[in-house]
Protein backbone atom coordinates (compact mmCIF):
# COMPACT_ATOMS: atom_id res chain seq x y z
CA UNK A 1 0.00 0.00 0.00
CA UNK A 2 1.74 3.17 -1.03
CA UNK A 3 2.11 6.28 1.85
CA UNK A 4 -1.20 7.92 0.29
CA UNK A 5 -3.17 5.59 0.66
CA UNK A 6 -2.06 4.66 3.80
CA UNK A 7 -2.57 8.34 5.21
CA UNK A 8 -6.31 7.90 3.62
CA UNK A 9 -6.69 5.03 5.12
CA UNK A 10 -6.03 6.51 8.70
CA UNK A 11 -8.58 9.37 7.72
CA UNK A 12 -10.96 7.11 7.13
CA UNK A 13 -11.00 5.21 9.99
CA UNK A 14 -11.27 8.13 12.34
CA UNK A 15 -14.18 9.32 10.86
CA UNK A 16 -15.80 6.54 10.67
CA UNK A 17 -15.23 6.34 14.41
CA UNK A 18 -16.46 9.71 15.10
CA UNK A 19 -19.98 9.00 13.05
CA UNK A 20 -19.89 5.97 15.65
CA UNK A 21 -19.17 7.83 18.81
CA UNK A 22 -21.93 10.96 18.26
CA UNK A 23 -18.98 13.01 17.28
CA UNK A 24 -17.78 15.16 13.99
CA UNK A 25 -14.79 14.85 12.42
CA UNK A 26 -13.13 18.20 10.68
CA UNK A 27 -10.53 17.97 8.64
CA UNK A 28 -7.62 20.32 8.99
CA UNK A 29 -5.75 21.67 5.92
CA UNK A 30 -3.11 19.74 3.66
CA UNK A 31 -0.52 21.98 5.19
CA UNK A 32 -0.60 21.38 9.06
CA UNK A 33 1.74 21.83 11.50
CA UNK A 34 1.06 18.86 13.70
CA UNK A 35 -2.69 18.69 13.97
CA UNK A 36 -4.65 16.42 10.92
CA UNK A 37 -8.06 17.92 12.27
CA UNK A 38 -10.35 18.14 15.08
CA UNK A 39 -13.07 15.78 16.60
CA UNK A 40 -16.20 18.15 17.95
CA UNK A 41 -18.88 15.77 20.04
CA UNK A 42 -22.13 16.01 19.99
CA UNK A 43 -24.56 15.52 22.75
CA UNK A 44 -25.53 11.67 22.57
CA UNK A 45 -28.44 11.29 19.79
CA UNK A 46 -28.46 14.85 18.74
CA UNK A 47 -26.66 17.21 16.72
CA UNK A 48 -26.11 19.41 19.38
CA UNK A 49 -22.63 20.23 19.93
CA UNK A 50 -20.88 19.68 23.69
CA UNK A 51 -18.95 22.54 22.70
CA UNK A 52 -15.60 19.97 23.48
CA UNK A 53 -12.96 19.79 21.02
CA UNK A 54 -9.80 17.75 20.70
CA UNK A 55 -6.69 17.93 18.13
CA UNK A 56 -5.78 15.31 15.88
CA UNK A 57 -2.17 14.33 15.08
CA UNK A 58 -2.64 10.74 12.44
CA UNK A 59 -0.04 8.32 12.07
CA UNK A 60 -0.83 5.85 9.70
CA UNK A 61 1.35 2.93 8.76
CA UNK A 62 2.96 -0.24 10.07
CA UNK A 63 6.12 1.20 10.82
CA UNK A 64 4.45 3.53 13.91
CA UNK A 65 3.93 0.10 15.30
CA UNK A 66 7.79 -1.04 15.36
CA UNK A 67 8.74 -0.29 18.54
CA UNK A 68 6.87 -2.40 20.66
CA UNK A 69 7.08 -3.32 24.24
CA UNK A 70 5.34 -5.64 26.70
CA UNK A 71 2.71 -2.85 27.59
CA UNK A 72 2.11 -0.61 24.20
CA UNK A 73 4.52 0.91 21.81
CA UNK A 74 6.74 3.84 21.28
CA UNK A 75 6.46 6.72 18.73
CA UNK A 76 9.20 8.76 18.27
CA UNK A 77 8.55 12.48 17.26
CA UNK A 78 10.15 15.24 15.44
CA UNK A 79 11.19 18.13 17.71
CA UNK A 80 8.86 20.40 16.06
CA UNK A 81 6.26 18.26 16.17
CA UNK A 82 6.59 17.89 19.99
CA UNK A 83 6.76 21.58 20.30
CA UNK A 84 3.52 22.60 18.40
CA UNK A 85 1.67 19.57 20.88
CA UNK A 86 3.26 21.54 23.95
CA UNK A 87 2.01 24.85 22.87
CA UNK A 88 -1.16 24.02 21.13
CA UNK A 89 -4.09 25.78 23.81
CA UNK A 90 -6.43 22.66 22.65
CA UNK A 91 -6.44 19.13 24.30
CA UNK A 92 -4.67 16.88 21.59
CA UNK A 93 -3.96 13.29 20.94
CA UNK A 94 -1.91 10.79 18.53
CA UNK A 95 -3.83 8.01 16.72
CA UNK A 96 -1.74 5.88 15.29
CA UNK A 97 -3.77 2.92 12.44
CA UNK A 98 -2.19 -0.48 11.07
CA UNK A 99 -3.97 -0.60 7.90
CA UNK A 100 -2.83 -4.07 7.35
CA UNK A 101 -4.72 -5.69 10.87
CA UNK A 102 -7.11 -2.66 11.67
CA UNK A 103 -5.43 -2.05 14.45
CA UNK A 104 -6.25 2.00 15.94
CA UNK A 105 -4.76 3.07 19.55
CA UNK A 106 -4.74 6.72 21.03
CA UNK A 107 -2.58 8.38 23.80
CA UNK A 108 -3.30 11.86 25.05
CA UNK A 109 -0.42 14.39 23.88
CA UNK A 110 -0.94 16.59 26.75
CA UNK A 111 -0.40 13.75 29.58
CA UNK A 112 3.22 13.31 27.59
CA UNK A 113 5.94 14.70 28.57
CA UNK A 114 6.86 16.16 24.78
CA UNK A 115 10.12 17.37 26.23
CA UNK A 116 13.76 15.84 25.50
CA UNK A 117 16.97 16.56 24.71
CA UNK A 118 16.98 19.05 21.37
CA UNK A 119 19.63 16.75 19.63
CA UNK A 120 17.04 13.76 20.08
CA UNK A 121 13.31 12.64 19.24
CA UNK A 122 10.74 12.78 21.88
CA UNK A 123 9.56 9.76 23.12
CA UNK A 124 5.80 9.52 22.89
CA UNK A 125 4.52 6.03 24.48
CA UNK A 126 0.97 4.49 23.46
CA UNK A 127 -0.38 1.69 25.85
CA UNK A 128 -1.86 -1.24 23.54
CA UNK A 129 -5.17 -0.94 26.20
CA UNK A 130 -5.94 2.29 24.38
CA UNK A 131 -7.48 1.63 21.75
CA UNK A 132 -9.62 4.33 19.32
CA UNK A 133 -12.70 3.18 18.61
CA UNK A 134 -16.44 3.68 19.64
CA UNK A 135 -16.27 3.22 22.98
CA UNK A 136 -13.38 5.70 23.51
CA UNK A 137 -15.80 8.69 23.87
CA UNK A 138 -16.12 8.99 27.45
CA UNK A 139 -12.36 8.63 27.73
CA UNK A 140 -11.96 11.31 25.13
CA UNK A 141 -14.31 13.50 26.72
CA UNK A 142 -12.56 13.74 30.02
CA UNK A 143 -9.55 14.78 28.18
CA UNK A 144 -11.23 17.15 26.78
CA UNK A 145 -13.29 18.84 29.72
CA UNK A 146 -9.75 19.80 31.35
CA UNK A 147 -9.30 22.26 29.06
CA UNK A 148 -12.73 23.75 29.42
CA UNK A 149 -12.19 27.71 29.69
CA UNK A 150 -13.27 30.10 31.98
CA UNK A 151 -16.07 32.28 31.46
CA UNK A 152 -14.25 35.71 32.62
CA UNK A 153 -11.08 34.70 30.25
CA UNK A 154 -13.79 34.95 27.07
CA UNK A 155 -15.33 38.22 28.24
CA UNK A 156 -12.20 39.73 28.97
CA UNK A 157 -11.45 39.15 25.40
CA UNK A 158 -14.52 40.00 23.88
CA UNK A 159 -14.26 43.46 26.08
CA UNK A 160 -11.01 43.98 24.06
CA UNK A 161 -12.68 43.92 20.88
CA UNK A 162 -15.47 45.72 22.05
CA UNK A 163 -13.43 48.73 22.81
CA UNK A 164 -11.30 48.73 19.55
CA UNK A 165 -13.11 50.77 17.04
CA UNK A 166 -12.96 52.29 13.70
CA UNK A 167 -15.03 55.18 12.51
CA UNK A 168 -15.96 55.88 8.86
CA UNK A 169 -18.27 58.03 6.79
CA UNK A 170 -21.42 57.71 4.88
CA UNK A 171 -23.76 59.51 2.59
CA UNK A 172 -23.06 62.95 1.27
CA UNK A 173 -24.03 64.24 3.98
CA UNK A 174 -20.87 63.50 6.33
CA UNK A 175 -22.93 61.31 8.70
CA UNK A 176 -20.69 58.65 9.94
CA UNK A 177 -20.48 55.29 11.68
CA UNK A 178 -18.61 53.08 13.86
CA UNK A 179 -17.62 49.04 14.10
CA UNK A 180 -15.70 47.65 16.41
CA UNK A 181 -13.94 44.26 16.79
CA UNK A 182 -17.05 42.49 17.64
CA UNK A 183 -18.11 43.92 14.51
CA UNK A 184 -15.71 42.64 12.34
CA UNK A 185 -15.49 39.13 14.09
CA UNK A 186 -18.98 38.36 13.53
CA UNK A 187 -18.67 39.33 9.69
CA UNK A 188 -15.60 36.68 9.51
CA UNK A 189 -16.18 34.07 11.43
CA UNK A 190 -17.75 30.70 10.75
CA UNK A 191 -18.85 28.56 12.94
CA UNK A 192 -20.12 26.03 9.77
CA UNK A 193 -16.15 26.02 8.62
CA UNK A 194 -14.40 26.74 11.66
CA UNK A 195 -12.37 29.39 10.86
CA UNK A 196 -12.60 33.08 10.59
CA UNK A 197 -12.33 34.70 6.56
CA UNK A 198 -10.34 37.58 6.75
CA UNK A 199 -11.36 39.54 3.28
CA UNK A 200 -11.72 43.28 2.62
CA UNK A 201 -15.72 41.57 1.06
CA UNK A 202 -16.51 41.10 4.45
CA UNK A 203 -15.52 44.11 6.18
CA UNK A 204 -17.05 46.76 3.40
CA UNK A 205 -20.27 44.38 3.79
CA UNK A 206 -20.31 44.92 7.85
CA UNK A 207 -19.55 48.61 7.25
CA UNK A 208 -22.52 48.94 4.53
CA UNK A 209 -25.17 46.30 7.30
CA UNK A 210 -23.74 48.96 10.75
CA UNK A 211 -24.36 52.05 8.74
CA UNK A 212 -27.96 51.18 6.62
CA UNK A 213 -25.87 52.37 3.58
CA UNK A 214 -23.90 51.16 0.52
CA UNK A 215 -22.49 54.89 0.17
CA UNK A 216 -19.96 54.30 2.62
CA UNK A 217 -16.50 56.19 2.87
CA UNK A 218 -13.43 55.48 4.25
CA UNK A 219 -9.11 55.60 4.62
CA UNK A 220 -7.48 52.19 3.16
CA UNK A 221 -4.21 53.44 5.58
CA UNK A 222 -6.86 53.90 8.91
CA UNK A 223 -9.00 50.44 7.98
CA UNK A 224 -6.20 48.78 7.39
CA UNK A 225 -4.46 49.32 10.65
CA UNK A 226 -7.55 48.60 12.44
CA UNK A 227 -7.65 45.17 10.53
CA UNK A 228 -3.95 44.66 11.79
CA UNK A 229 -4.62 46.03 15.63
CA UNK A 230 -8.12 43.40 15.56
CA UNK A 231 -5.89 40.57 14.01
CA UNK A 232 -3.37 41.75 17.08
CA UNK A 233 -5.73 40.99 19.43
CA UNK A 234 -6.75 37.96 17.49
CA UNK A 235 -3.83 36.37 17.64
CA UNK A 236 -2.65 37.40 21.75
CA UNK A 237 -5.94 35.52 22.62
CA UNK A 238 -4.81 32.42 20.44
CA UNK A 239 -8.77 31.51 19.53
CA UNK A 240 -7.43 30.14 16.18
CA UNK A 241 -4.81 28.49 14.88
CA UNK A 242 -1.09 30.61 14.28
CA UNK A 243 -1.53 33.33 11.68
CA UNK A 244 0.29 36.36 12.74
CA UNK A 245 3.81 36.15 11.36
CA UNK A 246 1.97 34.83 7.62
CA UNK A 247 -0.31 38.44 8.38
CA UNK A 248 2.78 40.40 8.71
CA UNK A 249 4.93 38.74 5.92
CA UNK A 250 1.91 40.00 3.39
CA UNK A 251 1.12 43.40 4.98
CA UNK A 252 4.97 44.42 5.47
CA UNK A 253 6.65 42.12 3.62
CA UNK A 254 4.53 42.36 0.28
CA UNK A 255 2.83 45.30 1.26
CA UNK A 256 -0.49 43.77 0.29
CA UNK A 257 -3.57 43.71 2.49
CA UNK A 258 -3.65 40.42 4.09
CA UNK A 259 -6.59 38.06 2.87
CA UNK A 260 -6.32 34.65 4.88
CA UNK A 261 -8.63 32.36 6.26
CA UNK A 262 -6.96 30.66 9.69
CA UNK A 263 -8.97 27.90 11.76
CA UNK A 264 -10.54 28.37 14.53
CA UNK A 265 -9.81 26.22 17.88
CA UNK A 266 -12.00 25.34 21.00
CA UNK A 267 -11.89 28.66 22.71
CA UNK A 268 -12.81 30.42 19.18
CA UNK A 269 -15.50 28.15 18.99
CA UNK A 270 -16.83 28.80 23.08
CA UNK A 271 -16.13 32.57 22.24
CA UNK A 272 -18.15 32.79 19.37
CA UNK A 273 -21.00 30.69 21.07
CA UNK A 274 -20.48 33.45 24.51
CA UNK A 275 -21.10 35.91 22.07
CA UNK A 276 -24.47 34.84 20.78
CA UNK A 277 -25.69 33.94 23.92
CA UNK A 278 -24.70 37.70 25.39
CA UNK A 279 -24.63 39.51 22.08
CA UNK A 280 -26.44 42.48 23.57
CA UNK A 281 -23.79 43.19 26.32
CA UNK A 282 -21.01 43.37 23.35
CA UNK A 283 -22.42 45.12 20.19
CA UNK A 284 -24.98 48.11 19.84
CA UNK A 285 -28.51 46.45 18.63
CA UNK A 286 -30.12 49.66 17.64
CA UNK A 287 -27.45 49.72 14.35
CA UNK A 288 -29.18 46.82 13.66
CA UNK A 289 -32.58 47.94 14.12
CA UNK A 290 -33.30 48.32 10.42
CA UNK A 291 -32.89 45.23 9.91
CA UNK A 292 -35.97 43.73 11.51
CA UNK A 293 -34.53 40.81 13.42
CA UNK A 294 -34.80 40.66 17.31
CA UNK A 295 -33.43 37.42 18.40
CA UNK A 296 -29.06 37.54 18.47
CA UNK A 297 -28.32 34.47 16.87
CA UNK A 298 -30.86 35.34 13.98
CA UNK A 299 -29.60 38.53 13.86
CA UNK A 300 -25.73 37.18 13.53
CA UNK A 301 -27.03 34.66 11.74
CA UNK A 302 -28.09 37.44 8.64
CA UNK A 303 -24.91 39.20 9.40
CA UNK A 304 -22.98 36.11 8.54
CA UNK A 305 -24.96 35.31 5.27
CA UNK A 306 -24.36 39.00 4.04
CA UNK A 307 -21.07 38.75 4.61
CA UNK A 308 -20.82 36.15 2.80
CA UNK A 309 -23.03 36.41 0.05
CA UNK A 310 -20.82 39.69 -0.62
CA UNK A 311 -17.61 37.38 -0.67
CA UNK A 312 -18.83 35.36 -2.97
CA UNK A 313 -20.34 38.29 -5.43
CA UNK A 314 -16.49 39.17 -4.72
CA UNK A 315 -14.86 36.21 -6.33
CA UNK A 316 -17.84 36.08 -9.19
CA UNK A 317 -16.99 39.67 -10.27
CA UNK A 318 -13.95 40.90 -10.68
CA UNK A 319 -11.77 39.34 -8.17
CA UNK A 320 -9.26 42.33 -7.79
CA UNK A 321 -8.87 43.75 -4.46
CA UNK A 322 -9.24 47.29 -4.10
CA UNK A 323 -7.69 48.53 -1.27
CA UNK A 324 -5.00 50.18 -1.43
CA UNK A 325 -2.20 50.49 1.24
CA UNK A 326 0.22 54.04 0.92
CA UNK A 327 3.72 54.26 2.37
CA UNK A 328 1.92 56.47 4.30
CA UNK A 329 0.83 53.45 6.95
CA UNK A 330 4.17 52.16 6.81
Amino acid sequence: MSNIMQEHAGLVWVHKVCTEMSAIWRPGSSNDLGIDGHIEFLEQGSSISTGLIIGVQIKSGTSYFQHENSSGYVYYASQNNARYWKNYILPAILVCFNPNNGLCLFTDLKAQSLISDESKNVKITISKKAVFNSDTRKTLIEVAERFRIPEDTIARTLRNLKVLNYKFNWSYNQKYSVITGIDLLLAIASLKYLCFDLHESRIHEIMRIASNSNGISYDDDHITLFVERFCMHISQAQITEPFWDEFVEFLYGYKIFPEMAFSINEYGVKLIHYLIENVEDYIEMNKYEWLGIQEPEKLITEIQRRCEYQYDRFYERDKISSLCITDRFF
